[in-house]
């Protein structure tokens, strides 16, 4: 991890600090995530005094630029990590980052189900691709002959109507 924290100085101005205050001072972004995650639940406990004054709030969120963008990777626990006006204030885009990240992980699967489709049709013989098309049965035929219907789409539109 040092290693990348002195590449990351070359490009830039990094200052590390335990101060919460100090950290978010003129901020464009404030980022944050559970205190306990998954398989820490045994170290919940103990971490949540820990953390306490790590909580994204107003106040904090105060000293930050203004217009600066509060996110959060989700699930949160609401008056733990972020309070409720955070979360769901106007600078908030946890739940815009939410829906980018679920169309991003669509995008993953529609890739890796495309990949393995064509891996199975790739693994086909020559000869079973160039086999003669069998003879339809009637119902067949006359499903084949009826027009696709256009399919209509609503508009996606985030929550916030960004």
């Amino acid at each position: 991890a040092d290693h990348l924290l002195a590449r990351a100085q070359k490009e830039t101005r990094i200052t590390m600090t335990r101060d919460p205050k100090e950290a978010i001072e003129g901020a464009d972004v404030v980022n944050t995530d559970v205190w306990a995650s998954m398989g820490q639940e045994a170290e919940r406990e103990k971490r949540l005094p820990i953390f306490r004054g790590f909580q994204i709030n107003a106040d904090l969120i105060a000293r930050a630029r203004r217009g600066a963008v509060v996110l959060h990777c989700l699930p949160a626990h609401r008056g733990e990590e972020i309070t409720e006006e955070a979360m769901e204030g106007s600078q908030s885009a946890v739940f815009d980052q939410a829906e980018n990240r679920l169309h991003l992980q669509k995008a993953i699967l529609f890739e890796l189900l495309g990949a393995a489709g064509k891996r199975r049709a790739g693994g086909a013989t020559r000869a079973t691709r160039k086999a003669p098309a069998t003879r339809k049965a009637p119902a067949a035929r006359k499903a084949a002959k009826k027009p696709a219907r256009p399919v209509r789409r609503a508009a996606a539109r985030s929550r916030h109507g960004r």
